[in-house]
């Protein structure tokens, strides 16, 4: 008789360690990108630069005026440098899945025994 997991814990895991060792999990999807961590890293880079903008413009004695044609001019320049930030990241981020891919492809066919032991 087997003892029943009495943590919360205990029970979410019992299932998978019950499994037979020869069955294959079954396809999962998997995010492909993180989209909240990119908002929140645009919004504090936005900000701490929309801050530094407006202090200058007020130290240098800016009437209220200028200080909203500068905002919105720095948000619109700041959107147009974040997009083109997130657009090379990810060319970058696919170029380097890409390569790796290839790498690891060539020595599965050039060097399939190492292969299998370093899986």
């Amino acid at each position: 008789m087997q003892k029943k997991p009495t943590t919360r814990l205990g029970r979410a895991v019992r299932p998978s360690a019950d499994r037979s060792k020869n069955t294959l999990p079954a396809h999962e999807q998997h995010r492909t990108k993180n989209s909240l961590r990119d908002v929140i890293l645009g919004g504090q880079d936005g900000l701490v630069n929309m801050l530094g903008i407006a202090l200058g413009v007020v130290a240098a004695g800016g009437s209220n005026h200028v200080l909203v044609v500068t905002g919105i001019a720095a948000a619109i320049t700041e959107s147009i440098s974040m997009g083109a930030v997130a657009y090379t990241s990810f060319g970058l981020e696919r170029d380097f899945y890409l390569a790796e891919k290839n790498t690891e492809q060539n020595e599965i066919s050039s060097q399939p025994e190492e292969e299998r032991e370093e899986i």
